[in-house]
C-alpha cells in the first residue's frame, strides 16, 4: 500500500519547543513512513527529515534483547536550523534570567534521535553568527559542537573569533538539575573593549589584548574565578605591561544582580609597578555600582605624553587613587580622591605650566629641575577640584589651587615664589616654626595670617588661570588673599631654606 500526505498547522510544539507556519509532507510506502517538515521557531526556520522505521529497521524480525541504553533511543532523521534566535533559546533551558542578553543568530544540523523518555540525544553541530550582549556585538562568528545525553547539554570545542582574538569555551548543563552545572573559557589574544560588555562606557579606556582561563558554576547562583592577563597596550592613555588581573564573581539571575571582584592586581605602567583593587555591582533595575583603588610608584607620566606626540621631561609620580560610582550612567558619575607626590621632575614641561615660566620664573626655560611636588585632589560630576597642587625647586615654590575639568576646562588660582625670599628672622617673629610644621587641624591665628600674607604679598606673583589645558588665559592678579594651606606652604619653605 502507498499514501501520501500534505500537512498544515499555524502552532504547535516540537519537543516542548513553540513552532509556527508549519507544513509537512508524508509519504508512505512498502511499509516506512518518510516525513518532511518545515517551520519558524526561536525567529529562525526549521526543516526535519526522517523516516519510521528508521534507516536499517524494516522487516527485521523482533527477538528478545537487554532494554537499550537510556541514550541508543529512536532515529527519527535529522533536523536543520537556520537564523534562529540564541535569545529565545535560554527560557527553554532554564537560562533566560542568567543569559537572556546574550543572543546571535545560529544556524547548524542536528540529529533527531529520541532516548527512551522521548528526549532529543545525539551530536549536531552548530554555527553562531553577531554575538552580542543586549544588541552590543562581541564576536563576529563562532562555531560549537552540541552534544545532548540523557543527563546533559554539553556545548563542546566552542570556537569565537573576538576582534583579533579567540574566545574557546565549554558548557555542560545538567538536564535534570541546572545547579550541577559548568563553564569554562580561556582567552587568547582578546581585545579588553570586547571584555567591557557590560559597562561600554569604560570599554574605550583600555587599549590592550587579554589571555586568560576563568572557570564557573551555572544553575540560580553563578559563582567562578580565573585570572586574566596581558602583556602590554595601554590604560586611560598610560603604557602598561606585565598585567596580571585575578578576578571572582557571584551571578544571582534571579535578582538580577552580579558582583565582580578584582583582587591583586599587579602590572607596571610607564615604567614603575602598580598595585590595586576593584569591586562592581550590577543591578537588573538600576546602574552599576563600583570602587576601586589603584596605588603606585615612580610611574613616568611623560612616557603617556610621548605616546600623545608631546614631549615632556622627567615626571615621576607615586601615590594613590581611590574611584568608585554609586549610580554609573557615564563618565560625570565616577568620584575619585587622588593623592600623589612627584619625584625630581621637569614638570614646567608639561603644556599648562611651561605657559607659567615667563610669569613665575622670568629669564628661566621649561627645563628646570624641580626637586618635589605634592597633588590633593578629588573627582565629582566631571569636575577635578585641585585641593593642593604644589612644585618645590632652586629658583621655585609655587602653590595652586582650584579646578579642572574633564574636559579640560580651568579655574585655578596660582601663586608662585622666584629666588627672592624674606629672610629667616622675619618669619619666624611672625609664625613660629613650631605652629609652621604643626598638623594643618591645628589653626593659626587670623591676625597671624593677615600679617603673614603682607609678607608673602611682596615677594610673589598671583596669577588667576583660565581657558583650557591646551589653551590657557593667564591674567597677573593682586594678592587679596590665600588659603591657610597656601600661606603655610611658603611660609615654611622660606623658613627652611638655606
Amino acid at each position: 500500500a502507498t499514501a501520501e500526505v500534505e500537512l498544515q498547522a499555524p502552532a504547535l510544539k516540537l519537543q516542548g519547543v513553540p513552532a509556527r507556519k508549519i507544513k509537512g509532507t508524508a509519504q508512505y510506502a512498502a511499509g516506512v513512513l518518510k516525513y518532511r517538515l518545515a517551520g519558524e521557531a526561536f525567529g529562525g526556520s526549521f526543516e526535519v527529515d526522517g523516516q519510521y522505521p528508521p534507516a536499517g529497521k524494516k522487516g527485521a524480525a523482533p527477538e528478545k534483547k537487554e532494554p537499550p541504553k537510556k541514550d541508543n533511543g529512536l532515529d527519527l532523521g535529522r533536523i536543520k536550523l537556520r537564523g534562529m534566535q540564541l535569545s529565545r533559546l535560554w527560557d527553554v533551558v532554564g537560562l533566560k534570567n542568567a543569559l537572556g542578553p546574550l543572543d546571535a543568530d545560529v544556524s547548524g544540523d542536528f540529529p533527531l534521535t529520541t532516548d527512551d523518555a522521548g528526549r532529543l540525544v545525539g551530536t549536531g553541530r552548530l554555527r553562531a553568527e553577531r554575538l552580542r550582549w543586549a544588541g552590543r556585538d562581541i564576536a563576529a562568528n563562532g562555531q560549537t559542537v552540541l552534544r545532548l545525553t540523557s543527563s546533559e547539554m554539553i556545548f563542546d570545542e566552542a570556537t569565537f573569533f573576538v576582534g583579533e582574538g579567540v574566545v574557546r569555551a565549554k558548557a555542560t548543563i545538567n538536564r535534570t538539575d541546572i545547579n550541577r552545572s559548568t563553564g569554562e573559557v580561556t582567552l587568547s589574544n582578546v581585545p579588553a573593549r570586547r571584555l567591557f560588555f557590560l559597562v561600554p562606557e569604560m570599554g574605550g579606556r583600555f587599549d590592550l589584548n587579554v589571555d586568560g582561563r576563568l572557570t564557573t558554576t551555572i544553575g540560580r547562583d553563578w559563582r567562578g574565578s580565573g585570572v586574566l592577563t596581558a602583556v602590554r597596550g595601554k590604560a586611560y592613555g598610560v603604557p602598561v605591561s606585565d598585567i596580571r588581573l585575578p578576578i571572582d564573581w557571584t551571578v544571582v539571575p534571579d535578582s538580577g544582580r552580579t558582583q565582580v571582584r578584582i583582587r591583586d592586581l599587579t602590572a607596571t605602567a610607564a615604567g614603575g609597578p602598580v598595585t590595586g583593587s576593584a569591586e562592581v555591582n550590577l543591578f537588573g533595575d538600576a546602574p552599576p555600582k563600583f570602587s576601586g583603588d589603584v596605588q603606585f610608584r615612580n610611574v613616568n607620566l611623560s612616557q603617556a605624553f610621548r605616546e600623545a606626540g608631546q614631549i615632556v621631561g622627567n615626571l615621576p609620580l607615586s601615590g594613590k587613587l581611590n574611584f568608585g560610582s554609586d549610580h554609573f550612567r557615564g563618565p560625570n558619575d565616577l568620584t575619585a580622591r587622588l593623592d600623589a607626590r612627584l619625584g625630581e621632575s621637569q614638570a614646567l614641561s608639561l603644556p599648562l605650566f611651561r605657559a607659567l615660566v615667563p610669569y613665575i620664573t622670568p629669564g628661566l626655560g621649561s627645563n628646570q629641575t624641580i626637586r618635589e611636588g605634592e597633588a590633593k585632589a578629588t573627582l565629582n560630576g566631571g569636575v577635578w577640584r585641585i585641593e593642593r597642587l604644589t612644585l618645590t625647586g632652586n629658583s621655585l615654590d609655587l602653590f595652586a589651587d582650584g579646578t579642572v575639568t574633564t574636559a579640560g576646562g580651568l579655574q585655578l588660582a596660582v601663586t608662585a615664589a622666584s629666588r627672592s625670599t624674606p629672610g629667616q628672622v622675619i618669619i619666624q617673629r611672625i609664625v613660629p616654626l613650631s605652629v609652621l610644621t604643626a598638623t594643618p587641624s591645628q589653626t593659626i591665628a587670623q591676625s597671624v595670617l593677615a600679617d603673614a600674607l603682607g609678607i608673602i604679598g611682596t615677594y610673589v606673583v598671583h596669577l588667576e588661570v583660565t581657558g583650557t589645558i591646551n589653551s590657557p588665559v593667564i591674567r597677573i592678579e593682586t594678592l587679596r588673599t590665600l588659603t591657610e594651606d597656601a600661606i603655610r606652604f611658603f611660609l615654611l619653605r622660606w623658613a627652611l631654606r638655606r
